[in-house]
């Protein structure tokens, strides 16, 4: 599985390049539509299709690591990665909604219930701030844009998350981190503190007994910040 990781680890770290050439790794440019040009022209459904053949057009084991490869970027500490969850969370959007057709039901994406948890209470600190300070312009990090919200509740609804106490990531994370780092892309001001920092909220995510009820408590967490009505849903 490490090599197959590996090698689709480079290709999001292209992308990731190509995204960041073209400055769109900014609160001000990263949108739908600007990800979406570049995730067509670069042909990065394509993964989803690595080692098929004429009779077997796709593995699902490929598609559960494409996407959990890219959910990775997610648990990322945004102090130390600013661009890696939203790019993540884009990026999780669009080869969920490019994957195969399945049989049985389109391969959900697991994720930690804390990772999401710290989403929204980032969207709650940047609802309670009226006036964003200038350091935030130039980068993503905490602040989540109205595209990340939309994506978060698209997702949502879709039933693309397959939300759990604890999902073990080391792999997926070891691999991004050294394959951005090998190609001249790092992820972070510092590999070590970021690796630090993740070892950290593993531990809070594992410890955390409270975690029975994901998908309720995901629920509930969406009603009190009313992400309903923000995002004008339903």
């Amino acid at each position: 599985m490490e090599k197959q990781l590996h090698v689709i680890a480079s290709d999001f770290v292209a992308f990731y390049r190509e995204l960041s050439r073209h400055s769109l790794l900014t609160p001000e440019r990263l949108n739908m539509d600007a990800f979406q040009a570049i995730f067509d022209r670069m042909h990065m459904e394509y993964l989803h299709y690595a080692g098929s053949s004429s009779t077997q057009p796709f593995h699902v084991e490929v598609v559960e690591n494409v996407l959990q490869l890219a959910a990775a970027y997610l648990s990322l500490p945004t102090d130390v990665s600013p661009s890696s969850r939203a790019f993540g969370l884009y990026l999780v959007f669009f080869l969920y909604a490019s994957q195969p057709s399945i049989d049985t039901s389109p391969v959900k994406v697991r994720v930690a219930r804390g990772t999401l948890q710290s989403y929204l209470d980032d969207i709650a600190d940047s609802v309670e701030d009226a006036d964003p300070q200038p350091a935030f312009a130039a980068q993503l990090s905490r602040r989540v844009t109205d595209g990340e919200k939309r994506i978060l509740l698209a997702l949502h609804k879709a039933g693309a998350w397959h939300i759990m106490p604890f999902v073990d990531i080391s792999v997926h994370l070891q691999t991004l981190l050294k394959v951005h780092d090998a190609e001249g892309v790092p992820l972070g001001r510092g590999g070590a503190k970021v690796q630090r920092q993740q070892h950290q909220m593993t531990n809070a995510v594992v410890s955390d007994t409270a975690l029975s009820r994901e998908l309720e408590a995901y629920e509930a967490m969406k009603r009190r910040l009313g992400l309903n009505d923000a995002l004008g849903g339903n």
